[in-house]
């Protein structure tokens, strides 16, 4: 008997436990800036060789030695819904650089080429950061040579113009989510931090042959909605064990009474 009703609380414990997750997650504990699933347009770039009709579905993109190009995309999985998009070459390359952007971003500069920066700009709805102070970085691919000579800048604006900048340590970045707190940010205390409109991503490499692939970025509570429910399961099962074995107790007092 004691077997069923503890684990039926138990399970009662743990459905009452998914359903305030699925509270908390409706409540956007996770606001995601672009998870890369609307593919780069190029507005009228010259696209690779593998696309010689320059039809702008086209997954990639070449820019040439010396040329800083611009251009926005519009559709879903971008916060605001529109990405806008800035890259430059060294005038010193003699090869393009590719990038395509369809389902992640993916930056591959080939070994006698210099890739200056990529930039990604978005202006959304207020957000508040005072709450969603961590930055997710999710990595599908990173070569040593961007780990060693890649460096990412996040700058955020609140509608006021107030700017806070967190430069992401790429040197420990790992394959999958990474996290950064950006409380530390420059200009932290200034920021309206209810009231952040503005995001820019932007990466800089100071060496030939940086490539890497990203696949989502956001803002996040901390810790984040997953995280709540182990730790919830977690006090549920030791609160579980605590009350199961303190009933034994009192049954097998009273059963030597």
């Amino acid at each position: 008997m004691y077997s069923v009703i503890s684990h039926s609380a138990t399970a009662r414990i743990l459905l009452i436990l998914v359903l305030l997750s699925s509270h908390r997650s409706a409540e956007a504990d996770v606001v995601v800036l672009d998870d890369f699933s609307t593919p780069l347009s190029g507005n009228g770039l010259t696209f690779s060789k593998d696309d010689p009709n320059n039809e702008l579905w086209a997954p990639e993109i070449t820019i040439g030695p010396g040329v800083t190009a611009k251009w926005s995309d519009s559709g879903t999985g971008i916060l605001g819904g529109t990405r806008n998009v800035e890259a430059q070459v060294a005038s010193a390359a003699n090869q393009s650089a590719v990038i395509s952007i369809s389902d992640a971003l993916n930056v591959n500069s080939p070994p006698s080429n210099f890739m200056c920066g990529v930039c990604l700009a978005y202006n959304f709805a207020p957000i508040n950061v005072l709450i969603h102070h961590v930055f997710l970085f999710d990595v599908v691919a990173m070569d040593p040579a961007a780990r060693q000579n890649l460096t990412a800048t996040l700058k955020i604006k609140d509608s006021a113009g107030t700017t806070s900048v967190k430069t992401l340590l790429m040197d420990n970045v790992v394959v999958g989510r990474n996290r950064f707190e950006i409380n530390n940010s420059t200009n932290w205390s200034q920021l309206d931090k209810l009231d952040v409109v503005f995001a820019e991503l932007s990466f800089t490499a100071t060496q030939n042959a940086v490539d890497f692939v990203i696949d989502g970025i956001a803002f996040s509570t901390n810790p984040e909605p997953s995280t709540f429910v182990v730790i919830a399961i977690g006090f549920a099962a030791v609160a579980g064990v605590r009350w199961g074995r303190q009933r034994n107790a009192r049954q097998s007092t009273l059963a030597a009474i």
